[in-house]
């Protein structure tokens, strides 16, 4: 039997009641994601590792402080961006590198966000142009991460349908980016 999948706002809700389990299941929801998104930063297997575990600690010992208002998802990667930056910088400084070294490599950071951001956008624009169900399947599985099964029960369609629906967006988003630079990167989202 498969286990119920939570929406960030059943999560955030358990956290604030001080369920213990709940840690487990963001655990193994963000993770490996949060670790990523910290090593491409730090580049230190140990050092990710660590802020994506502080960051965890940190969000379970202020659960009653916590003032999230829409996406868990959201929020763990800002704080693990935000303190893995905070990383980076110590690193760098501690290497003994020039301000003007400091300078180039977040110039160069910058301008990967900014690339981010451009492809992001480029994104959204395809998923706007999808036919109407395809956009909502896609947009119920990606941004909202809902299940397969979930989405076909809030829509009233079968799983295969949904199956279909995704297959075709996902199509769609793949085609209509081959030809962006660096578009490559943001395919492991479109899987």
């Amino acid at each position: 039997m498969a286990s119920k999948t939570y929406t960030d706002h059943e999560m955030i809700i358990q956290l604030q009641n001080s369920e213990e389990e709940v840690m487990w299941r963001i655990f193994d929801t963000y993770w490996e994601s949060l670790f990523l998104t910290s090593f491409n930063i730090v580049k230190n297997r140990s050092s990710a590792e660590d802020i994506v575990q502080e960051t965890l600690i940190t969000i379970w010992d202020k659960r009653l402080e916590l003032a999230i208002q829409h996406s868990l998802k959201a929020y763990l990667f800002s704080v693990v961006r935000y303190a893995s930056y905070k990383e980076w910088r110590r690193i760098f400084i501690e290497k003994g590198e020039t301000i003007d070294q400091l300078e180039i490599a977040v110039s160069e950071s910058l301008i990967d966000n900014l690339i981010y951001k451009d492809l992001r956008a480029q994104i959204n624009k395809v998923v706007e142009s999808l036919p109407i169900r395809c956009k909502e399947v896609y947009i119920l599985s990606r941004e909202k991460q809902l299940s397969h099964k979930e989405i076909s029960q809030l829509m009233n369609i079968s799983t295969k349908t949904v199956e279909n629906q995704l297959t075709k967006a996902l199509r769609i988003l793949r085609k209509s980016l081959a030809n962006v630079p660096l578009a490559t990167v943001l395919f492991q989202f479109l899987k």
